[in-house]
């Protein structure tokens, strides 16, 4: 399939390439030609909606095509238990008591046939993805007519529901053996990531967004221009998140395939791709032997699917820069690979440099941080400045107490050096709108900035308090400037009063409060797992 398939839909129906877009396959079947059918009936109803006001990059004409193609494939997968959206909808039940977010559910939901409430779900995380910075009503009450069409689309698949044929292609194709090679598993995270009606509309405006940075690109061939599309897709697959609870691709086929699985557990373990230098050590029984190069972790590679000969293995001669994916006790190739020709040479390429840097040393780092901040601020991870004086003493008096935690024997003069040439380097952060800044430390990633908003926190030792000031709760959901771990502490003391900020859409704010963890998930994806935001040397 073409990497941006679906960014070119043409006309004012859905056709046949528009619905195989969603299938896992090229050419259809009997069963295509039914479901295609009922995308027309389901576009019938939606053609005539005003979706335009929900955002404003918003093709009416393609994206109601896609829209409809969406709902229907949600119902082939209901129809054809294939687990798609009840994946979702279990993992949803097991983290907040509910199979959905926003609405009050009943007795009449059932998990495993198609429910009202899941529409209009669909219809909203469509519009949403189309409009990532504001929060839009999950009841979609700014137009009645779209609540009307909700309705008769449930109706109109309620009438389907005895009838509609099974998709045994998907069904066969979602369905693993306990002898599948990660190749094969491989085939369904992509699809999962790129093709699935849950998933496809995030994948085409990053990918799409990729394909046109490397347009602009001088000097790139066409040759270039693919391989580099190629191996974004590759890491996109593996390493990232999907919108809907923040989970990555093989963590969503592992929650289809379910707990009782032979692979379950293998598939839900996959590594997020590492990408580096490596270089050949030896060939052993179980893979061929290679070292990272900056950090000297040894891997064994497996044999299938590589691109290079293994007549070209030489030890400590032949090095490879490459993304590699580790499932079992393996790792594995995975997109684009280029030899490095002078092995004298490796250790200068920094790409991926830190790909394998442990952990746990960075967590010990920030715990002996967070200590120091804590001390500086009466036990508190949160502290205020208004100027980028005010910001460099309370920066210096934070990392004297963490020198003297770290290295309690060093000599005062060697610190109060060391320390005056830190204060001496840090940069100013105050520019000319700037009134005031948080700094809040985050046991998981480190220090944070952020600007103009002490004005809503009502902490005791917050000398900017404006009590007439409100957190706007739709800026600090959406933008991933805010961390999770921030919010939470907020949310958690009680420090703001949340506005519902003027927007196109009015949304109940209790209900935005009960569900401000999947909103934080779903604006977030990547950035809701914070990692910490230290590098440790060894100069």
């Amino acid at each position: 399939m073409s990497i941006i398939r679906k960014l070119f839909t043409l006309g004012d129906k859905a056709f046949m390439p528009d619905w195989l877009s969603y299938q896992p396959y090229d050419t259809p079947a009997d069963v295509d030609f039914y479901y295609l059918k009922l995308c027309g009936k389901v576009h019938a109803i939606l053609r005539n909606l005003h979706f335009a006001d929900y955002a404003d990059s918003i093709d009416a004409k393609r994206d109601i095509i896609r829209l409809s193609c969406s709902l229907v494939a949600y119902f082939q997968d209901v129809i054809s238990e294939t687990k798609v959206f009840a994946a979702f909808t279990e993992r949803h039940k097991k983290l907040y008591g509910s199979y959905l977010p926003f609405y009050k559910l009943d007795d009449s939901y059932y998990a495993d046939e198609i429910n009202l409430y899941d529409l209009y779900f669909l219809v909203w995380h469509h519009l949403s993805m189309l409009n990532r910075d504001e929060i839009i009503d999950p009841l979609l009450c700014a137009d009645e007519k779209e609540v009307d069409a909700i309705n008769d689309i449930y109706a109109l698949l309620n009438e389907e529901f005895e009838y509609a044929p099974q998709n045994e292609r998907l069904q066969l194709f979602l369905q693993l053996d306990d002898t599948a090679t990660i190749f094969d598993i491989r085939k369904r995270i992509e699809y999962l990531a790129s093709s699935s009606f849950l998933n496809y509309m995030i994948f085409d405006q990053i990918i799409g967004e990729r394909a046109i940075a490397y347009s602009k690109a001088k000097d790139l061939s066409v040759e270039q221009f693919e391989r580099y599309m190629y191996d974004t897709r590759v890491e996109y697959i593996f390493n990232r998140r999907a919108p809907l609870l923040a989970l990555r691709y093989n963590e969503i086929l592992a929650d289809i395939i379910g707990e009782s699985h032979p692979l379950y557990e293998t598939i839900r373990t996959i590594s997020e791709r590492k990408y580096g230098v490596f270089l050949f050590k030896e060939q052993q029984e179980k893979g061929d032997i290679f070292q990272h190069v900056h950090s000297k972790t040894i891997v064994a590679l497996a044999r299938e699917e590589r691109t290079f000969k293994p007549e070209t293995l030489v030890p400590d001669k032949f090095a490879q820069l490459m993304g590699i994916v580790k499932m079992g006790d393996l790792w594995y190739q995975m997109g684009v690979a280029i030899t490095v020709d002078n092995s004298e040479k490796v250790g200068l390429i920094d790409i991926g440099a830190h790909s394998f840097d442990a952990i746990e040393p960075k967590y010990e780092l920030l715990k002996t941080m967070e200590q120091a901040f804590k001390q500086a601020t009466g036990g508190k991870l949160l502290s205020f400045a208004g100027s980028d004086e005010e910001y460099r003493d309370f920066h210096y008096r934070v990392n004297e107490i963490q020198c003297r935690i770290v290295q309690p024997k060093v000599p005062e003069e060697d610190l109060q050096k060391h320390l005056a040439d830190l204060k001496a380097k840090l940069k100013p952060v105050f520019g000319k709108e700037t009134k005031s800044i948080a700094m809040f430390f985050n046991p998981k990633r480190g220090l944070e900035i952020y600007f103009n908003i002490p004005e809503t926190i009502r902490d005791s030792d917050n000398p900017f308090y404006n009590p007439t000031e409100k957190c706007p709760f739709n800026q600090l959901m959406t933008k991933t400037d805010f961390s999770k771990e921030f919010i939470d502490y907020l949310m958690e003391n009680q420090l703001v009063e949340f506005e519902n900020t003027p927007t196109r859409f009015v949304v109940d704010m209790p209900t935005m409060l009960r569900n401000a963890d999947f909103l934080l998930r779903y604006y977030r994806s990547d950035e809701y797992w914070a990692k910490p935001k230290v590098t440790i040397t060894n100069h």
